[in-house]
């Protein structure tokens, strides 16, 4: 199974700035891995970061299995 942490819904422009020297996506994500220092699995890391993007960005962070493959079906 694969899942996908994304910034918002593929079918929407998303931000890639205003985290600085990353977009505010980036930012949360780099944050979350280095307040760590356990292993980390993907649920905590989407909880770690889906507040402080949803208060800079009006967006919300997915994450969701990944039910499409690509054109090979892989």
């Amino acid at each position: 199974m694969l899942i996908a942490l994304l910034l918002g819904p593929l079918s929407s422009a998303v931000l890639d700035g205003g985290g600085g020297d990353h977009s505010i996506f980036a930012k949360a994500f780099l944050n979350a891995l280095r307040a760590n220092d356990a292993v980390l699995d993907g649920q905590t890391l989407f909880r770690n970061i889906r507040g402080p993007i949803a208060l800079e960005a009006d967006q919300t962070p997915l994450y969701a299995d990944i039910t499409t493959r690509g054109p090979r079906g892989r």
